[in-house]
């Protein structure tokens, strides 16, 4: 599945979430190749995963001098990891990708540090806006029931030896995008206004932080034990 997201050589750099080194280790146990980001061929990588911290930001300009963001995906390792979870990269997902951008700085500079930062070149996103829903999902700590995984957990999500099919878990994760969140005391208020409101950004980078929190062992976390997702 890896490979089949990523492709079989990625370019990697930076920290954060995870050390540069770890992951690249996790991407050589998946069968993907780890390169550096500006070689000496001068031959741009078709995937750049870059971390938050320890990036290099003349990389990242020879990067865009090299490719117009044309024909390149640029992933942060979150989304990576969400990408994985889901089954298929996340660009593919939602048409709204400068939610999944937003805040990350390698990202950033990528895609907007450049004489017309309005014509930014999402890579290949979907045509089609997710309708919404009228379907209420109630948020109740007090019953002790509240899954840890929060509410992708409540409305099925899961990965690892007991997870779904890809195509079961995207369609949960269209589901949880467009379900209206609604607290069912003052103690939940919080959380309901940290996901924000249906189809909105804040909604889809919150899904893509909880699907991270389901990262593998091998980069340092227990699946499924963030508490309150």
């Amino acid at each position: 599945m890896c490979r089949g997201i990523l492709g079989t050589v990625v370019a990697t750099q930076g920290d954060g979430p995870y050390d540069e080194a770890s992951f690249d280790d996790f991407l050589t146990e998946c069968g993907i190749q780890a390169r550096v980001v500006v070689g000496d061929d001068d031959e741009a990588p078709p995937v750049a995963i870059f971390g938050s911290e320890a990036w290099d930001e003349d990389d990242v300009d020879t990067l865009w001098a090299q490719t117009s963001g044309e024909n390149i995906r640029v992933y942060s390792q979150e989304l990576v990891l969400a990408s994985m979870a889901i089954g298929s990269s996340i660009f593919d997902y939602h048409n709204d990708l400068a939610a999944l951008i937003a805040g990350h700085p390698a990202l950033e500079r990528f895609y907007y540090t450049r004489p017309e930062p309005e014509a930014v070149a999402f890579p290949a996103p979907a045509t089609t806006p997710l309708a919404g829903s009228q379907r209420k999902l109630i948020v109740n700590f007090e019953t002790g029931t509240w899954p840890a995984s929060g509410a992708l957990g409540e409305m099925g999500y899961r990965v690892g030896r007991s997870g779904l099919p890809a195509t079961l878990r995207r369609s949960i994760l269209e589901g949880v995008l467009q379900v209206e969140l609604v607290a069912a005391s003052p103690a939940t208020n919080a959380y309901v206004r940290d996901w924000g409101p249906p189809n909105s950004r804040r909604r889809l980078q919150k899904m893509v932080n909880s699907i991270a929190a389901f990262a593998p062992e091998t980069l340092g976390g227990e699946q499924g034990t963030s508490p309150r997702q």
